[in-house]
């Protein structure tokens, strides 16, 4: 009897041990406990975990980097996903690629007519420059803005808040529209028509309103407004913004670009011999 009831005892023990093993095994194997996501979400938290200075859009639930007070640690955040990856590195390969094309412009393009001289390639590398700066400066903020509190500098602290959002939005709406002036001085003198060819007109139309769809976009926080959560990591409204940033910097380029070229193509004024024109003066 004593024997049975040791037997049934140990027989119970050991579908515990396995119950246990199997439960271990089993979490071990799920992702959600891998030590590689664990000591991920060591470094990520969410929205009304963050310090007041680090909240602005709560529609963006989770994935956030806590502050890690270490320039170090802020670019370790490049290589493991949280939700400032899409817009560091959408603008950090855009920098990028801008850097590639500064290398090869002057090459394959810029020295492909003999009236090019050395301010038509100093103008045109002054808006890549601008470019590059963009791009590389909007990434480094999006990089270290987990840092601290003190890199974070704001000339007028309201400035930087959600209430302040579309004010935001207007005002880089606001810088962008200002190249309506010197197009409507291009419209003037050479028409509809013609600029198509002499300002790329139509190039310059579809970078503005890439510019404009991109800060609606922005200053709306549309989808994650209508879907709070679902686009923490991929697909919030300011990784969008960047990619249409991005977008029409490239066809800002390849409009500078197909201008510059008609200007200087048999015909198109810019063929002239520059050192061998003389100042004439009208009264």
């Amino acid at each position: 009897m004593l024997s049975q009831r040791k037997i049934h005892q140990d027989s119970k023990s050991s579908d515990e041990t396995n119950e246990t093993a199997s439960l271990i095994s089993s979490v071990f194997k799920n992702d959600k406990y891998d030590s590689d996501n664990l000591k991920k979400n060591s470094l990520l938290c969410n929205f009304g975990e963050l310090p007041v200075w680090l909240q602005d859009n709560c529609d963006i639930l989770k994935g956030y980097r806590r502050p890690t007070f270490s320039y170090l640690k802020c670019v370790d955040s490049l290589f493991y996903v949280h939700n400032e990856s899409v817009n560091i590195w959408s603008h950090l390969v855009g920098a990028i690629s801008f850097i590639f094309l500064g290398l090869i412009t002057y090459n394959y393009v810029l020295s492909y007519h003999s009236s090019i001289i050395w301010w038509d390639v100093a103008v045109f590398y002054i808006f890549l420059l601008g470019a590059m700066v963009c791009l590389g400066l909007s990434s480094s903020f999006h990089t270290f803005c987990c840092h601290s509190e003190k890199i974070c500098v704001a000339l007028a602290n309201k400035f930087r808040t959600p209430e302040f959002r579309w004010f935001r939005t207007g005002l880089f709406i606001f810088l962008g529209l200002s190249g309506i002036v010197p197009l409507a001085h291009a419209l003037i003198i050479y028409g509809i028509e013609l600029s198509v060819n002499v300002i790329s007109l139509n190039w310059l139309i579809v970078m503005g309103v890439f510019y404009i769809i991109g800060a609606l976009i922005y200053g709306s926080r549309i989808p994650e407004r209508w879907f709070p959560g679902k686009f923490d990591i991929y697909g919030s409204s300011h990784q969008i913004f960047h990619f249409f940033v991005v977008a029409a910097a490239f066809v800002h380029y390849f409009g500078v670009i197909r201008a510059m070229m008609f200007w200087h193509e048999k015909n198109h004024n810019c063929e002239l011999d520059v050192s061998m024109l003389k100042p004439s003066f009208a009264f």
